[in-house]
């Protein structure tokens, strides 16, 4: 029982580290790192998204944590925190022409936000072709 409970463990930590690519993340963690956290306020991080990454049956919650990026990245993500919620609220709430012009505003103000270019490229795709049948927001994931 317990190699399988390491195992799981070792195989969400993989699949984690592959999806740094997707969001251009140094440090990708799932939700139930945050949750351990003592004091979560001393760090530097924002969710990202809800995946279903291969070999799971249920959605993870994914959170990049930013502290060790430069200054000045830190510094943008931090002022732009408030909007990229917003921007996230529309996008589940599937308002995609609303969420791609919030997006499109963090760009403005961060360029190099790959989270936020993501989710703007998301939303553009849903927009113009419209949401799967049942989306409910999770990404599914191949990535090892």
């Amino acid at each position: 029982m317990e190699s399988t409970v390491i195992a799981d463990a070792v195989n969400l930590a993989s699949r984690l580290e592959g999806l740094t690519k997707v969001y251009g993340a140094g440090i990708i963690v799932s939700g139930a790192i945050i949750d351990r956290l003592d004091d979560p306020e001393k760090y530097k991080y924002r969710f990202v998204d809800r995946v279903m990454v291969k070999g799971k049956t249920n959605a993870v919650s994914v959170f990049e944590i930013y502290e060790t990026e430069t200054e000045q990245s830190i510094l943008l993500k931090q002022q732009t925190a408030e909007v990229f919620q917003e921007a996230l609220n529309f996008y589940y709430d599937q308002k995609f022409v609303a969420a791609q012009k919030v997006f499109q505003n963090i760009l403005q103000i961060n360029p190099d936000d790959r989270v936020a270019m993501l989710y703007f490229k998301r939303a553009r795709k849903y927009r113009m072709y419209g949401a799967p049948e049942g989306w409910c927001g999770v990404e599914t994931t191949t990535e090892k």
